[in-house]
């Protein structure tokens, strides 16, 4: 988890004891979990993904009605939640294809985002308090399951073939 302030971010080889990357035109960066991509969000509301070796750009990702000053990865690097404490979302972004996957309603004040060590947890904190969002999507499909199971055993109006949709999840 990373929450940002505005200040410049450089980037240094510690190998080769030298600057790779110096910018102040981006307010919030974080690596991810296997260290290869650098994610930072910009003045004009995006957030940006960055090859640390390379230094260059791989793609920008969708905006933000404001500023970017929380984002997270999920352990495994597949997963970045993205939040500002002047917008009320949290947004779940694919890594791998860059795409807006999920968007949760939070507080305005969001302060802090961070995952689970397995990932099927996130949770975010504002003055509101803590909220917990469950992201097991094995446990939310059965969930689910199980209550439209329930509904289609019980209705009288659907067919003998439609109350086994469910059979087997």
């Amino acid at each position: 988890m990373s929450y940002c302030d505005g200040s410049a971010i450089r980037l240094l080889s510690v190998e080769a004891g030298q600057e790779i990357f110096n910018t102040e035109t981006f307010k919030c960066g974080i690596l991810s979990p296997d260290g290869k991509t650098l994610v930072f969000d910009n003045d004009s509301l995006d957030i940006s993904l960055w090859d640390v070796e390379t230094g260059e750009e791989i793609r920008t990702l969708g905006k933000h009605s404001s500023d970017v000053g929380i984002v997270s990865f999920r352990p495994d690097g597949k997963l970045l939640a993205s939040g500002g404490n002047l917008d009320p979302v949290i947004k779940l972004w694919d890594m791998e294809t860059g795409e807006e996957i999920l968007t949760l309603k939070t507080p305005i004040d969001l302060a802090s985002i961070s995952f689970s060590p397995d990932g099927k947890l996130l949770a975010s904190s504002s003055s509101s308090g803590i909220q917990l969002w469950n992201l097991d999507l094995d446990y939310l499909v059965e969930r689910s399951c199980d209550r439209v199971r329930n509904y289609l055993k019980y209705n009288p109006k659907v067919t003998e073939e439609d109350r086994r949709l469910c059979d087997g999840i």
